[in-house]
């Protein structure tokens, strides 16, 4: 299961969907919900569950440099805080080529 703060959904559901080239419908029904539910949890106006949450991404085949891309800012800050200096992204992901099945 996915673990991202729920208050992140929106932007998440989006820009994975969009990275899949799926339409709100699409993922609906690869997710087994309705468009409109889709709709609501990408405008803010449903918050999913976490099972939810995790079904959406799972169906638009999230790629780790999907919420990378979103928390690359944090991850700097909680590595700078432990004085790690030499933060690197390699492999698929600085290719382009990730996959759901990827690492970081």
């Amino acid at each position: 299961m996915f673990t991202f703060p729920l208050s992140d959904a929106p932007e998440l559901v989006r820009a994975a969907r969009e990275d899949a080239g799926m339409t709100q419908a699409e993922l609906a029904r690869a997710a087994g919900t309705t468009q409109s539910v889709v709709s609501a949890v990408e405008s803010g106006k449903r918050a999913p569950s976490a099972a939810l949450l995790d079904r959406l991404l799972r169906a638009a085949h999230l790629r780790p440099s999907v919420p990378l891309e979103r928390y690359a800012d944090a991850v700097l800050d909680a590595a700078h805080a432990r004085h790690l200096d030499a933060v690197r992204v390699f492999g698929s992901l600085v290719a382009g080529t990730d996959d759901e099945s990827s690492d970081v």
